[in-house]
């Protein structure tokens, strides 16, 4: 990658653009992992304006995404682009989800769960549960609460999500085969 000996330090978010722009989908991705905050969601970006939401999801089912960073940004990335209406893979990138929630790092699970719980979908209930019984971290019993009340503010109470994301949850929901 063409970084080397660059102070990422003094980066403005126009610079980083600039680096990151001409960047290949591989170099780009390996960004994602990026400890810069302004080069790592810089970018994010890309292979959302490029409509490459396959790489994403392609890394977290090999798990190459391997910091937080990495993994909370794809998050919010597939968060975005199940709810956010242009999904063609909906089972894909929710499965892709369902890995980020059995992650070991607590922010890459509270992401992902969040758009799992926002869902609302109760055949999805079993895999939130096994984490549960495996960790016992208080966020799957949150999550699992939430799904079976059907109010996704039990688990996140300060979301207020467009109103587009409902709808799209609402289109998604009871879907056979939901995650793969």
């Amino acid at each position: 990658m063409k970084l080397k000996g660059i102070n990422l330090k003094s980066l403005t978010y126009g610079q980083a653009n600039e680096l990151v722009q001409p960047l290949s989908d591989q170099e780009l991705m390996q960004l994602f992992d990026s400890s810069s905050i302004k080069l790592g969601d810089t970018a994010v970006d890309y292979p959302v304006k490029r409509r490459k939401h396959h790489m994403i999801i392609n890394a977290v089912y090999s798990r190459t995404l391997r910091t937080r960073n990495g993994k909370v940004r794809a998050a919010n990335v597939l968060e975005g682009h199940l709810f956010g209406g242009r999904c063609k893979n909906v089972p894909k990138t929710f499965g892709a989800l369902m890995i980020l929630a059995g992650d070991r790092n607590r922010d890459a699970v509270n992401t992902a769960l969040g758009s799992i719980v926002f869902l609302r979908d109760k055949s999805v209930l079993p895999k939130p549960r096994e984490f549960y019984a495996k960790t016992g971290l208080e966020d799957y019993r949150k999550a699992i609460q939430a799904i079976e009340e059907n109010d996704y503010r039990i688990y996140s109470p300060y979301d207020s999500p467009p109103e587009e994301w409902e709808t799209n949850a609402l289109k998604y929901r009871g879907r056979e085969n939901l995650f793969l």
